[in-house]
């Protein structure tokens, strides 16, 4: 008698290992991408925000794809504002202001969204002390979270901020880096055209 061993289950009957959760930052990252990716992106109203959000769903990877994370970090916007309202958020844009930030930091208007309530509850589990109806803006630069204007302020005060709006893209005054840029590119191009004339001039003494 011939043992033949029990043939393999077809894949749709194959357990299914459980997926890799997300961490807070990368599920942070995540959240804030898919929603500036596009106006009608938003938040499902069933959505269970005490539970991680599904990668898949929102940038379409999974928890485990570095060569993804490395792309999305690459592609995060440098400063974003989760705007609760201009009378919490004017001072945040002042500070930053000081900078001349190039791009300038990104506003998430979230009172006028049908899912805030959802947003501000996923931000309360994603942000160390941040309660689900605080009124601070949340500011992400490079994807890391400072929660409300105060932190900010601080970081502004001890001189760390600069270093960090660097590290997330931004370029620091940027609008005096451009000025600069066109000065110089105008000076080559007088230049050429100088050089232009001067070899005008000997061609025609030679004629």
């Amino acid at each position: 008698h011939t043992h033949t061993s029990p043939a393999a289950p077809s894949r749709a009957y194959r357990p299914v290992n459980s997926p890799i959760p997300l961490t807070a930052s990368q599920e942070l990252l995540a959240l804030q991408s898919y929603l500036l990716a596009g106006p009608t992106n938003s938040l499902l109203p069933t959505i269970d925000t005490s539970r991680p959000l599904d990668p898949m769903s929102l940038v379409g990877f999974h928890a485990n794809d570095a060569h993804g994370w490395t792309e999305l970090r690459a592609e995060v916007e440098p400063v974003v504002i989760w705007s609760t309202g201009p009378a919490w958020t004017d001072p945040v844009h002042e500070l930053l202001a000081l900078y001349a930030l190039t791009p300038g930091p990104h506003t998430l208007s979230l009172d006028s969204r049908p899912d805030q309530a959802a947003i501000k509850a996923t931000l309360s589990r994603l942000v160390t002390g941040r309660s689900a109806d605080s009124p601070a803006p949340l500011i992400t630069i490079g994807g890391r979270p400072i929660d409300g204007y105060a932190p900010l302020l601080k970081l502004h005060v001890e001189g760390k901020l600069h270093g960090m709006l660097e590290r997330a893209g931004a370029v620091v005054d940027g609008k005096r880096a451009q000025e600069e840029l066109d000065r110089a590119r105008a000076a080559r191009l007088q230049k050429r055209v100088k050089q232009a004339r001067i070899v005008f001039r000997d061609e025609d003494d030679e004629a």
